[in-house]
């Protein structure tokens, strides 16, 4: 049997033909005469083997020979067309015998695209084909992205609607019609002003009619839509006009969001915050008093009996108080860090470098003990909370001197202005952050290192990413290319912004 075992899968990304024939000599001219093409061409001896490919693979071109023995090609060709996969499948007949308009007819009937007699003209023939696989790839192509948008549009989590240039719904998701609490069924073809709040219908048909008349053809602004239930539903909406090549309306694209949902999740979300950072406030403060108790009976118990017991009574008691300091520690911490979330911050005139200078003279005794050189470039005058930005310049500070590598610190706090911001720098020549831990270190209680290392809780990172974005900036560190880390954040330039 002609072309046993061949499939119709391309393995170069070509587009295979079909070409049905029960004579071997014609199968093998036709396949010689569209070679050039560079496609794949599969061949069946009869139209029962053209079927079990079209069983297995999809054509962009069948070539059929009308005349053949059991089953002719008119009968094949109805039966390839009775599937839905194959009916835009385009086919071409090829006839031996004189063609007859009542054969032509039948076959134009049966679905081919053209009808050609033997012997056929090779160039003809071959410039058909190569046109008839362009479409087809075309037509696949515009499949393809038909089907992408119909599932985009479908399963967006925005609402989106296309509008006809008179106003009507054409198609809207299943998001838009849940925000409307409406089926797709009841909206089409109904006027949007039967859903709009009355009140903005004559600036939405005055903005439609400007995208009509007009470039740029969007816009976006706030617009209120009626539910079925009557409640209005607050959107932000962004709408654009659709034209063909001679810039003729076809239809609005509407994506809408909602902002009513949206400020409910955000004020959730604003309550919840406010709720777990005031339990953490309470329970640190409500835990400072039993804490000092156990601290102050602890150290009653150490002085009075330091010496009297056994050496290893003295060292569970040394371990009792350092357990009862670091919880101090920790708990006034997570007091510092509620603090941090909490209350309404200042917009004081803050002049940077006398405030890096007074936290420095704050942290005197640590800078000598390090033998720690600090270096103070010249700093600008911002807008920020004194007392906030205060806390993160003592915690970049303090980590600066206390993770040394060995040798006296040397500690650089520079600024440097982009973007309408301030971009502060705290560079030292310590042990270093490995890139891998770079987020990881503004997490709370997140450490690098034993307590017998180096001392800290953990929380003073964390407190100054939050001091940081509430003044609506943000907090990184990297490598210090003469060893070390470089902190850096930023602080919006209050000028800039007016």
């Amino acid at each position: 049997m002609c072309g046993a075992g061949q499939s119709g899968v391309s393995s170069n990304g070509a587009s295979p033909i079909l070409i049905v024939d029960d004579d071997r000599k014609n199968l093998a001219a036709l396949k010689t005469v569209l070679a050039p093409l560079g496609h794949d061409v599969i061949t069946a001896g009869s139209g029962e083997e053209a079927l079990r490919h079209l069983l297995r693979d999809d054509f962009a071109v069948i070539l059929m020979d009308v005349r053949m023995p059991t089953m002719d090609g008119f009968e094949t060709v109805e039966l390839i067309k009775r599937r839905k996969r194959n009916q835009d499948t385009a086919v071409i007949f090829l006839t031996g015998v004189e063609k007859e308009a009542r054969q032509v007819f039948r076959g134009y009937s049966a679905g081919a695209v053209d009808y050609m007699s033997k012997p056929v003209d090779t160039d003809v023939l071959r410039s058909k084909v190569a046109v008839l696989v362009d479409l087809h790839r075309k037509t696949d192509a515009l499949k393809e992205s038909e089907e992408r948008f119909r599932t985009a549009f479908a399963n967006a989590p925005i609402g989106i609607a296309l509008i006809g240039p008179d106003g009507e719904w054409l198609q809207a998701n299943e998001a838009l019609c849940e925000m409307l609490g409406r089926s797709s069924a009841e909206l089409f073809r109904r006027p949007i002003c039967e859903f709009t709040r009355p009140a903005d219908r004559e600036h939405e048909q005055r903005e439609f009619r400007r995208l009509i008349a007009e470039k740029p053809r969007f816009y976006q602004a706030e617009k209120c839509l009626v539910h079925r239930d009557g409640r209005i539903v607050r959107a932000l909406v962004s709408v654009s006009l659709a034209v063909d090549a001679q810039a003729k309306p076809l239809n609005f694209i509407w994506q809408l969001v909602d902002v009513t949902e949206l400020e409910r999740r955000a004020d959730d979300l604003a309550r919840s915050n406010a709720e777990l950072e005031q339990y953490a406030y309470v329970i640190s403060h409500d835990l400072q008093e039993p804490l000092r108790s156990i601290g102050g009976f602890v150290q009653l118990l150490e002085r009075r009996y330091r010496g009297a017991l056994d050496d290893e009574a003295d060292r569970f008691i040394g371990f009792t108080v350092a357990g009862v300091e670091r919880m101090q520690a920790l708990i006034d911490d997570l007091l510092s860090y509620s603090r941090a979330g909490a209350g309404e911050l200042r917009g004081d005139q803050v002049d940077s470098r006398e405030l890096v200078n007074r936290t420095l003279a704050s942290l005197d005794a640590a800078v000598r003990e390090a033998g720690a050189e600090v270096k103070v470039g010249e700093l600008p005058t911002i807008v920020a909370d004194p007392s906030a930005l205060g806390q993160v310049f003592q915690n970049l500070l303090s980590n600066a001197i206390k993770f040394r590598a060995g040798d006296p610190p040397g500690v650089e706090v520079s600024a440097a202005h982009a973007d309408d911001a301030w971009t502060f720098g705290v560079a030292d020549s310590g042990i270093g952050v490995e890139p891998a831990h770079a987020e990881r270190i503004f997490r709370i209680f997140q450490r690098l290192h034993t307590r017998d290392e180096y001392g800290g809780t953990g929380v003073g990172l964390a407190i100054c990413k939050r001091i940081v974005e509430r003044h609506g900036g943000r907090i990184w560190c990297e490598p210090n290319p003469g060893g070390g880390t470089v902190f850096r954040f930023t602080i919006p330039d209050a000028k800039a912004s007016r």
